[in-house]
C-alpha cells in the first residue's frame, strides 16, 4: 500500500494557449517523512513535475502548471505520485 493519499480535481475545461493550474493535494498517511516526485500528465504526455518532501501525517498542496495544447472538456489530466 502506498504511504499517500492524493485528490484532484476531476473536471477542467480548457483553454488552448492558457495556462492552467492543477492542484494536487497529496497527504503522507505514512509514519515517516519522505520526498516525492509529483507529475501531471495531459493526454498521456508529462507536462510538468515537482519534487518535494513531505512530513508523516502532512497534508501538503502541490500546484502545477502546464499550457494545453487543445481545448475543450473531458481531457485526460492524471496526477502521479513517487516516492524518490
Amino acid at each position: 500500500m502506498t504511504p499517500f493519499t492524493n485528490k484532484v480535481s476531476s473536471y477542467f475545461d480548457l483553454v488552448k494557449s492558457k495556462t492552467t493550474l492543477v492542484r494536487s493535494v497529496i497527504e503522507n498517511i505514512g509514519l515517516i517523512s519522505r520526498n516525492i516526485n509529483v507529475s501531471l500528465y495531459f493526454d498521456g504526455n508529462l507536462k510538468n513535475s515537482n519534487i518535494t518532501s513531505i512530513s508523516a501525517g502532512q497534508e501538503k498542496n502541490v500546484d502545477l502548471f502546464f499550457i494545453p495544447d487543445i481545448a475543450g472538456s473531458g481531457k485526460e489530466i492524471q496526477i502521479t505520485v513517487k516516492q524518490i
